[in-house]
């Protein structure tokens, strides 16, 4: 039985002799200790029959055997030990018996929480569980995992994981979501709109003159805070914006007064469109005097 250490990083330049820190491939001697060297061994010569390592040994007995005291464990403590380069393995090799060319060894790895999973393979070591689930795949069971459904483990360490936190990539402690969007006002474009622009005209509600239609202009002729865009419901003829009142001549008034006479602005351009062409002109003065007067012809819908 051999055991190896394996440095994948390391280059082919090694002799043999132990001078450099990691080996490319090294063969461990059990109990090997590097005061001693051949003439340690029986009979003190370099041979077949050697027991303590020295360059390029390769007897194959000389790993384990029972011949020398302290060449049967292989372990945290021994020298060379089990650990890894960067820490310890807690591996422990122990031989039970050597008969002929047949090595036979005990194999031991500590579990810490008795869950039958060797800790260096064990998501949660010093956690009792046995499934080894792990929901999110970080490598962190779900029975140590502090966010257990979320891979990244709180990534803007503000104390919630991803799966509970309304901005899970920007610290927010107090989750503060003022529209109740389910977004923290932290990460929300819109933190006072819950629809977050539903017209997608880059203006949130609260800052949007308009904030169902798209009008990414703002337009509003006679600054009344309402978009020109959305002033017109239903059918066109409100020119004088009276609320509930329908077409009436006011109507007729205020535009006749915004063609002809002091030029007022509209207060919504849109319900002055009585002839539905675009645009204001004599032409709507005719459609809301034939509307009111003389055929009684519907106006037309707002744009």
């Amino acid at each position: 039985m051999l055991i190896t250490h394996i440095d994948e990083a390391m280059g082919w330049g090694n002799n043999g002799t132990p001078y450099m820190p990691h080996y490319h491939v090294m063969v461990e001697d059990a109990g090997y200790n590097p005061a001693y060297n051949y003439t340690n061994n029986p009979g003190g010569n370099v041979s077949d029959s050697a027991q303590w390592w020295y360059p390029y040994e390769t007897r194959k007995g000389a790993l384990f055997s029972p011949d020398v005291p302290g060449q049967k464990v292989f372990g945290p403590s021994t020298t060379p030990n089990s650990n890894g380069y960067y820490g310890p393995s807690g591996i422990a090799v122990s031989v039970d018996s050597i008969v002929g060319d047949h090595l036979y060894v005990s194999i031991s790895q500590p579990d810490s929480d008795g869950d039958g999973i060797a800790n260096m393979s064990d998501n949660c070591p010093n956690l009792a569980n046995a499934n080894q689930l792990d929901t999110d795949g970080d490598g962190i069971g779900d029975a140590c995992d502090a966010c257990p459904q979320d891979a990244q483990n709180d990534a803007d360490g503000d104390g919630r994981c991803a799966s509970a936190d309304n901005c899970p990539n920007i610290s927010n402690a107090n989750q503060l979501d003022s529209d109740a969007d389910g977004m923290g006002d932290a990460c929300d474009p819109c933190p006072l709109d819950a629809r977050n622009d539903v017209d997608g005209d880059g203006y949130c509600a609260n800052y949007d003159n308009c904030p169902t239609m798209y009008n990414p202009g703002q337009q509003d002729v006679n600054h009344d805070g309402i978009g020109d865009a959305c002033c017109c419901v239903g059918a066109t003829g409100n020119v004088d914006c009276d609320p509930g009142d329908g077409v009436d001549i006011s109507d007729l008034s205020a535009l006749i007064d915004n063609l002809f006479i002091s030029f007022t602005p509209l207060c919504c351009p849109n319900e002055a469109n009585a002839d539905g062409s675009g645009g204001t002109d004599i032409s709507d003065l005719s459609a809301l005097i034939d509307n009111l007067f003389i055929s009684f012809t519907p106006l037309p819908n707002c744009p």
